[in-house]
């Protein structure tokens, strides 16, 4: 299918929208880092993990709008670093039970790092540059000095605002 020798840097493959009834056993061998693989849009019915022998690098597997119906144990065999599973508008009528349990624990890995990934955003958000800080200091000062109030009480002040801004996260 493919005739390149040099396909192992490819971490993104789509091939949607391109009536695909089938892909023969190991066909993608030869995209050794493919991390996404897109295959929207196709005629295809099954799923098989025998596609490539690299699969522990496919993070994202989009599959909708085929036509499969069922999804068994050796459907995703391999696939441990899948993030991503779109199976949506497809015909899926029987799931057997060691997939429901690969299922939920793709679920509980994609709720994990939505977690810790808001978690970090709202750290990031907290903390201040160092520039905003200082410019911060030296507005309140000149302030301070337009009204004659004492620095060392300004400075106290800002002090105090800076930690409550950086402890409230």
């Amino acid at each position: 299918m493919f005739n390149s020798t040099n396909l192992t840097s490819v971490n993104s493959l789509t091939m949607a929208h391109q009536g695909i009834t089938a892909i023969g056993p190991q066909t993608l061998d030869m995209f050794q880092n493919l991390k996404i693989l897109n295959l929207d849009n196709n005629r295809l019915s099954r799923v098989s993990s025998n596609w490539f022998s690299h699969q522990v690098t496919l993070e994202t597997l989009r599959l909708s709008k085929n036509k499969i119906t069922t999804l068994d144990h050796s459907s995703l065999d391999g696939l441990t670093n899948l993030f991503n599973l779109d199976l949506s508008q497809n015909q899926v009528h029987t799931i057997t039970p060691s997939m429901v349990l690969c299922a939920l624990v793709l679920v509980i890995c994609v709720l994990s790092a939505l977690y810790h990934r808001k978690r970090e955003r709202k750290h990031l958000q907290a903390v201040k540059p160092a520039s905003e800080k200082s410019e911060m200091i030296r507005t309140s000062e000149s302030t301070a000095k337009i009204n004659g109030v004492d620095n060392r009480k300004v400075k106290s002040e800002i002090a105090n605002k800076t930690q409550i801004a950086t402890t409230e996260v």
